[in-house]
């Protein structure tokens, strides 16, 4: 039967989770915590056993494990690239940002040639989602965007959107940065361009199907997926297991796929 909780005390547990240590400073949306929380609920036999589930869920969301900035020093760092009105001195420490988180580090050697593939695909667009965004709009260098794009940038990472933010602001574009659980709360902006990168396989282990769900929820032109399609060990071929993910995902749909490979990572191109 699992564990039952009232309303009050899942807030309560929401709110011990997020005070906790290690997540007081995230700024997570408590919506996410409360998802997890009654996903988890009927197939955990105690509390006990309902925490162990929801950090372990939490821990996966968060990947840790992939490597962050120090967000207050990051944040002080831009300020003064941001006021030299130096572009060399502001890429220069987007390749910095982007060099300390694994899923934007390894796209480095290539990530010019990246975006230049994919717009060619797609046409340059006027108006980006970037769903789960982590560090990638730090990437906006390196791709040839007009002036006035309207580039959204989705993360349930509060420290991370407001440096995503001050960027933005900063090269003069709109803070269209959002703190969102896009799973919770799928996107609804019409956009030419949806980027999902390295983030579908995560959302399956959070909950089977969410990708699926979330893809049918966007309005975006195009959207790219994109899985790495090697282990971060570098020991593991993942080609097959991507494309067979993949494939599950985007099952009976009649939408027209591409794929874009790259040295460690394959994009799978969908036009609605």
């Amino acid at each position: 039967m699992g564990v039952q909780l009232t309303r009050e005390e899942i807030n309560q547990l929401t709110s011990q989770i997020l005070s906790s240590a290690k997540y007081i400073g995230v700024g997570m949306p408590e919506e996410t915590v409360i998802d997890l929380i009654k996903q988890e609920m009927p197939d955990s036999k105690d509390i006990k056993q309902l925490r162990k589930r929801i950090r372990a869920k939490l821990h996966n969301l968060s990947a840790p494990y992939l490597g962050d900035l120090d967000y207050p020093d990051a944040e002080e760092q831009l300020r003064k690239a941001l006021q030299s009105k130096n572009k060399n001195t502001i890429q220069t420490l987007c390749f910095q940002f982007l060099k300390q988180h694994t899923s934007t580090r390894e796209r480095l050697p290539f990530i010019e040639e990246f975006y230049k593939q994919l717009f060619q695909i797609s046409g340059l667009p006027n108006t980006i989602l970037d769903l789960a965004c982590g560090l990638n709009p730090f990437s906006i260098p390196w791709m040839g965007l007009d002036q006035n794009i309207h580039y959204y940038a989705y993360d349930i990472h509060g420290p991370r959107i407001k440096l995503i933010n001050q960027f933005f602001k900063g090269i003069g574009l709109a803070p269209l940065g959002m703190v969102q659980d896009i799973l919770i709360q799928p996107p609804q902006q019409l956009a030419d361009v949806a980027f999902l990168f390295k983030e579908v396989h995560r959302m399956e282990q959070r909950k089977r199907g969410a990708s699926r769900w979330l893809v049918q929820q966007l309005q975006a032109k195009w959207i790219f997926i994109s899985l790495p399609s090697i282990s971060m060990d570098g020991r593991r071929d993942l080609s097959q297991r991507i494309r067979t993910l993949i494939r599950s995902i985007l099952n009976y749909s009649s939408w027209e796929i591409r794929e874009l490979t790259f040295q460690n990572e394959i994009v799978f191109c969908i036009q609605r």
